[in-house]
Parts: structure tokens; sequence; C-alpha cells
């Protein structure tokens, strides 16, 4: 009943009704029950899965709430899975956006319903870890109409899993198994949109001071030189000042051939 009530409350408290929101909170005069309100402590995930008859280690646990982020959703549909099936652990594993029955419920009863724009918003901005305004507009191009801040301005209020990283609302996140979803869905659709948004994030990233991100844009954007060449501007630098670890991180994603800097590394 309680995973229920709180789904269902969840639901309806995602997008904001039309009322006058932001002068009730300034008056005191709203309390607000939001989606991370709603989610499911670890304690409370392991207390669900007993009530289903399942009895997982700690470790597992804590596994599947920080893999659902507490959503209640994905909650149900985890420990569905894991009860109507052989391996639990392994299907704990392997739960993600792609799963088919998230899937067709992120497909039917979220994606579909906005609009157009939206949609290709959502689609080209997963390859994403974090968003901000700049970033979408410079990852969509030519073709980015309408502008990101008010798509993501709309994403946000209509309860579209996007997660603000900072009280200014610059940055964002989406919900790490909607993130995989979209990505699920763009693989699905084929399309050859791919290398060139991955190639538009590497540039951004470059030019605004973060390599590790920029790397890892251009290794997805099969431009392994240009990655390769941002390790040997930057990791030497990082040597000196012990950062082994950030630079054996970049190195990891480039492909073999390209890959002469685990053994600079390894004799520093």
């Amino acid at each position: 009943v309680e995973v229920a009530a709180r789904g269902m409350i969840e639901r309806a408290g995602r997008a904001e009704p039309p009322l006058p929101l932001a002068r009730w909170r300034m008056r005191g005069q709203l309390a607000e029950l939001r989606a991370p309100d709603l989610r499911f402590s670890t304690q409370e995930v392991g207390a669900l899965l007993a009530g289903a008859g399942m009895e997982l280690p700690p470790a597992d646990v804590a596994a599947l709430a920080e893999r659902t982020e507490g959503w209640v959703g994905a909650l149900a549909l985890a420990i569905r899975s894991l009860r109507d099936g052989a391996n639990p652990l392994g299907r704990l594993a392997a739960f993600a956006g792609s799963h088919r029955h998230l899937y067709d419920y992120l497909a039917d009863e979220v994606l579909r319903r906005q609009p157009p724009a939206a949609q290709r918003f959502l689609l080209d901005t997963s390859i994403l870890e974090h968003l901000s305004a700049e970033l979408c507009d410079a990852v969509r191009g030519a073709e980015g109409a309408p502008d990101s801040h008010l798509l993501l301005d709309e994403v946000e209020r209509a309860g579209l899993f996007l997660l603000p990283l900072d009280d200014e609302r610059r940055w964002y996140r989406y919900h790490a198994l909607f993130a995989e979803f979209l990505r699920e869905r763009r693989r699905r659709e084929g399309e050859g949109r791919a290398a060139g948004l991955h190639r538009r994030a590497a540039a951004w990233h470059e030019a605004h001071a973060m390599p590790g991100e920029a790397v890892s844009h251009y290794v997805a954007a099969g431009d392994p030189a240009s990655a390769a060449a941002i390790v040997e501007r930057e990791g030497r630098g990082l040597l000196l000042r012990s950062e082994a670890a950030t630079v054996l991180a970049w190195v990891a994603a480039l492909p073999a051939e390209l890959a002469y800097w685990k053994q600079v590394v390894k004799d520093s």
C-alpha cells in the first residue's frame, strides 16, 4: 500500500501544476512533497524487499537503493524482476534503463507524451553526464531550437527525471536509469547523430578546461587521436602534481595503440 501511495504522489509531484506556487511559497502558504521527498532510503528498500519475501545482503540492498536512486516505480519493477526469476543477484546487477518493463514504461508513459522538440532535446542531451544550458546549446548546434534554457526549464517543470545540481539551477543531471533509457532509445533508433553530438560536446569541454570530459567525448565520437592529444598536453602537468590516477583514467579510455601513456605513468 505504501509503495502504491508513494508512487501515485510521486507521479503527481513530478510536474508543477498551473498554480501560483512561487507566491504561495513566498508567503509560507505552501507545503510541498516532491519526488526527492518520496525516495526510499536504503533502510526502506531493505524493508520493502523483506516484505516481498526477499532477503539480500546489506551491500546488495544498498546497491539497489543506489541504482534506482530510491525511485518508487523502478524499485517495484526491480523487485518484481528479482522475485520472478532465478539468480536474483545477477538480475540486480543487470537492472538498467534497458530493462524491458522499465523501458516500455519510460517510452510509453514519459517520452511519447512529450512534444517533438522536447523528445529531440532529451535524446540529444542524453550523451551528457552533466548538463547546462550553454553546453546543451553547443551540443545541439545549429539544429538547436528552441533555446536550451527554455527546454531545461520545461523538462524540469514536467518532472522528467532532471535533477538540479546547484541552487542556481545552472547544472543538472538526468536520473541514471532515465539517461540509460534515452541512450538505449537512441541506439535502437539507429541514429547517425551521436558522433557529431559527442564531437561538439568534446570541443565545448576542451574549451572550458574540462579535459577529462573532453577525452571521453572524443573517444565516443570515434576521434581517439584528439583524445590522445589532450592526454599528451595535460598529462605531464598532472603527473607532476601526483595526479596519476586521473591520467590513468583518461588513458584507460584510449585504444590500445594510443595507450603508451600507461607506461609513462608507471615510470613516473
